[in-house]
């Protein structure tokens, strides 16, 4: 029987003080499933379905949404999810009812790659990446070369769109996840960004687009696959030695994930991890002293966006107890964010 966390009737008559001390102490993850937020475990931590940068951590009771540069307690979050002010926050943890938490177990279905018979010469993926993305030939074909770059026609929400499609492979060799990206500007259909955008159904979450140069032994990760491109285009002179990651958003899974990775690919031991084992990789390597001391504190580099989400992340990983080598694009006067596309482009017209 699912236990059921009621208010007392007297709770009207506490003092404002306790009435807030009592709110700010409910369960978060209580709190959210009574909001109706689909939550899947990440770790140790939650995220939400709908939006998989919400990263609800209950060791805390507190949460962040990274991409809306958003976060706090569960005040915070009752406040956000449905858009009230503090002070109904404060009557509705007070004197609602909340059903005990459960997280109904995940089956992780198996990725399809079903654009493979619609691919097409890189043509048109070329000229998008060329003209709006600043991107060079050389860039470009690194990355046709390494295999996880495409062009196919797909199903973006019900309309079909030519995409610049970016591939995820597991280190055997199979495709595990995909992201797309449309190349034909459409504003009235893409209100948001312009362009279609999405994540293949069923794509791990936590493999990301990546490349090799040489024998890796530190790992970079951007947010995105075009930033991870534009973030080699500046730099690919003096790269060597790396594996180079998009995080598809910021997701410390990611990271643990490939430091999982990379402690098996140098020590020459076998990784044989289960899914959610590999999203905790970077929590594990703590917990075992993996940066004790100043222990490879050049194996994680955070290419990630100038802006308050990737300062937070940045920081959160460092609060956590990893070592974080900080790779942020510089602003430009003017700039309130920068992210490296945006930076390669400026470096272009500079």
């Amino acid at each position: 029987m699912v236990e059921e966390h009621t208010n007392q009737p007297w709770s009207r008559g506490k003092s404002r003080r306790e009435r807030v001390e009592h709110a700010r102490s409910r369960d978060i993850l209580d709190v959210a499933s009574e909001l109706n937020m689909e939550l899947f475990q990440s770790g140790r931590d939650y995220r939400w379905k709908e939006h998989d940068s919400m990263v609800i951590s209950p060791d805390k009771n507190m949460w962040n949404w990274f991409s809306r540069h958003q976060g706090g307690d569960v005040i915070a979050l009752v406040q956000t999810m449905k858009e009230i002010n503090f002070n109904q926050a404060i009557d509705y943890l007070n004197d609602g009812t909340f059903k005990e938490f459960t997280i109904a177990e995940r089956v992780q279905e198996s990725f399809n790659y079903y654009l493979k018979p619609y691919e097409q010469p890189f043509e048109a993926g070329r000229s998008y990446l060329k003209e709006q993305r600043g991107l060079s030939d050389e860039t470009i074909d690194f990355f046709l070369e390494k295999g996880v770059l495409a062009q196919a026609n797909a199903k973006v929400n019900g309309s079909i769109e030519p995409v610049v499609v970016f591939k995820s492979f597991d280190f055997s060799g199979e495709i595990v996840g995909a992201t797309l990206q449309g190349i034909e500007e459409n504003w009235e259909k893409w209100p948001e960004r312009g362009y279609a955008k999405n994540i293949v159904r069923n794509s791990d979450g936590i493999t990301g687009m990546h490349v090799d140069i040489g024998q890796p032994n530190r790992l970079i990760f951007a947010e995105s696959a075009i930033d991870l491109m534009s973030y080699y285009e500046l730099h690919r002179n003096s790269l060597q030695d790396v594996r180079l990651i998009s995080m598809d958003g910021l997701k410390e899974a990611v990271v643990g994930r490939h430091v999982a990775q990379l402690q098996s690919d140098v020590s020459g031991r076998p990784l044989r991890w289960s899914h959610d084992e590999l999203a905790e990789g970077l929590q594990t390597a703590i917990d075992n002293n993996f940066f004790a001391d100043g222990k490879h504190a050049d194996w994680i580099t955070l290419a990630v966006d100038n802006d308050e989400g990737g300062r937070n992340f940045i920081s959160s990983l460092r609060d956590k107890g990893a070592a974080v080598i900080e790779a942020m694009p510089n602003l430009q006067p003017g700039q309130e964010k920068s992210d490296w596309n945006g930076a390669t482009r400026f470096s272009i017209s500079a």
